[in-house]
């Protein structure tokens, strides 16, 4: 049985524990934890709910197998580079179509075929890729946004990253092992390297002028990634130091603007921008397989501004309304909603928030605007500019959404309540979507009953080379999926096929002569052995 403490020394105990509770320094300390827990409770809900909102729409498929068409291609190729078929330079892509690959440059592709050396030939492996450039690009939009703003504004990070993917054709991209995610990395860190020396202190030091070049030769590199990725149309970054004085121009009150000395320094940037990439880009033209492969790409790009596949001349910017239209739609609900509630005054925006908010938009604009010269448009050309509207539409909402947690979320029981359910919410969420992962795993996302029957042909022929009609030349997907799924390359017959033993239809043949149908259980190609 346990003592009682006598009265007195429990007296005196509680004197002494009072006296610590009372000391100065404890009070500060505890007085400082409980600030930083209420500062940062409203961007925990936040963090949360980008984390399930990236969880629901990523994880579900990352372990299914079945792509898009081109994101099929590049992973075919990879895994041929990997599998040492084709060199850096010229990737592989099978015996009759596109032996050496210069439709784009081959940065890329050879980035995943070093995941496939390090995994194997796993088709987890082609989404997994996009899944790294994903949380690459997702760190740099954070960075960028953490450079450019002032507390309390930069704790909100988590808000351009929620309208980023709310963007459909993000997270579909992503999904798909497009060599747009791989460009939206380096993009992304481009811009945030370039954007670090422009909004460096303009007070001159060596330390600061060493370190501005430094960051301005990392962003030319990042720069020319992008660029050995899909080539002219990744150098939109080379507009950041335009956009940013054309922002300042919108919000600038007085003639700072036109000063010489900010000219001067913008113009120096710019100026020293350009040096580097000539030189990077004059180094990479010394190799005859480089200037090769580069040169190719521009010609094809070049010379196929004739291949019409958007549905009208403005099909760009109709999508970017469209990939645009739930975030703008958000942030005009909060504006009405905090107007209505709070008052005008609490809608203002100050001018270097509205500044920077502009500085974002044009890069974002810059990187897109220009796809519609060409009349070959495709939704997921703009993906490496969606950061940049996302950085721009939170750089106005964050104002905003600061003065309505200020005046709602420390005084309201009820917004606390709500903020706590979202929170639970979101863990939620994320369960559901590791569940859905499990469940999925090693299923198919599309093209099932495609992929299963090359699988089936690969076991019976046990060969590389398998004969299709002339008709099927043009069945890019059917190629795609039997360089990936069985490393094998389609001959069409004569003149090509010649005497491979095997032919593959999608419509059965009625030339039972000179072929005999194999019966292995095909449920939509047809697979003929010749006689």
């Amino acid at each position: 049985m346990s003592k009682r403490i006598p009265l007195h020394l429990n007296k005196e105990l509680s004197n002494h524990t009072n006296r610590f509770i009372k000391m100065p320094a404890l009070n500060i300390f505890s007085q400082r934890i409980k600030n930083i827990f209420t500062q940062h409770k409203t961007h925990f809900t936040g963090w949360g709910l980008v984390l399930a909102l990236f969880c629901i729409l990523m994880l579900p498929k990352l372990g299914q197998v079945g792509m898009f068409l081109d994101g099929v291609t590049y992973a075919g190729m990879a895994n041929n580079l990997a599998a040492g078929v084709g060199s850096f330079w010229k990737p592989f892509y099978s015996e009759t179509l596109f032996a050496e690959f210069n439709i784009h440059p081959p940065f890329a592709l050879n980035l995943q075929a070093s995941l496939y050396r390090l995994l194997g030939d796993n088709y987890l492996v082609d989404r997994l890729y996009g899944l790294i450039m994903m949380l690459l690009t997702a760190w740099g939009i954070t960075l960028i946004w953490r450079n450019a703003t002032n507390e309390p504004i930069r704790l909100m990070a988590w808000l351009p990253l929620f309208f980023w993917l709310l963007m459909p054709i993000v997270t579909w991209s992503f999904g798909n092992n497009m060599l747009e995610n791989t460009v939206s990395a380096f993009v992304v860190w481009s811009v945030y390297t370039i954007q670090r020396v422009i909004l460096q202190p303009t007070k001159f030091s060596m330390l600061s002028s060493i370190q501005s070049v430094a960051l301005l030769i990392l962003s030319v590199f990042m720069l020319l990634g992008g660029f050995l990725t899909k080539g002219l149309a990744t150098l939109f970054p080379l507009a950041v130091v335009g956009a940013y004085w054309v922002a300042h121009l919108f919000v600038s009150t007085n003639q700072s603007s036109f000063k010489r000395a900010f000219i001067i320094r913008l113009g120096t940037i710019q100026l020293l921008q350009m040096i580097f990439l000539g030189i990077l880009m004059g180094l990479l033209f010394v190799n005859e397989a480089a200037r090769d492969n580069t040169l190719g790409s521009i010609h094809h790009h070049l010379t196929a501004t004739g291949e019409v596949t958007a549905k009208h001349p403005l099909f760009i910017l109709e999508r970017l309304i469209l990939e645009t239209f739930p975030i703008v739609g958000i942030a005009v609900l909060l504006y009405l909603y905090i107007r209505y509630r709070l008052g005008k005054k609490q809608v203002a925006i100050g001018a270097s928030q509205r500044q920077i908010a502009i500085f974002w938009l044009f890069i974002g604009l810059s990187g897109s605007l220009p796809i519609l010269i060409s009349s070959k448009q495709s939704g997921y050309y703009i993906g490496p500019a969606m950061p940049f509207f996302a950085l721009s539409l939170a750089a106005f909402c964050a104002p905003l959404l600061q003065n309505l947690t200020d005046k709602l979320f420390t005084n309201n029981n009820l917004v606390q309540h709500f903020s706590s359910a979202v929170r639970v919410l979101s863990f939620i969420i994320i369960i559901f979507s590791m569940y859905q992962m499990v469940i999925r795993w090693d299923t198919f996302a599309r093209n099932e009953p495609l992929i299963t029957d090359i699988y089936k042909i690969k076991t019976y022929t046990a060969t590389s080379q398998i004969a299709i009609q002339p008709v099927e030349h043009t069945n890019w997907l059917l190629h795609a999926s039997f360089v990936r799924h069985a490393q094998m390359s389609l001959y069409h017959l004569p003149p090509q096929a010649k005497e491979l033993p095997f032919l593959v239809v999608t419509q059965p043949l009625s030339d039972t002569i000179h072929y005999q149908k194999q019966s292995i259980g095909l449920k939509t190609l047809h697979l003929y052995k010749k006689k």
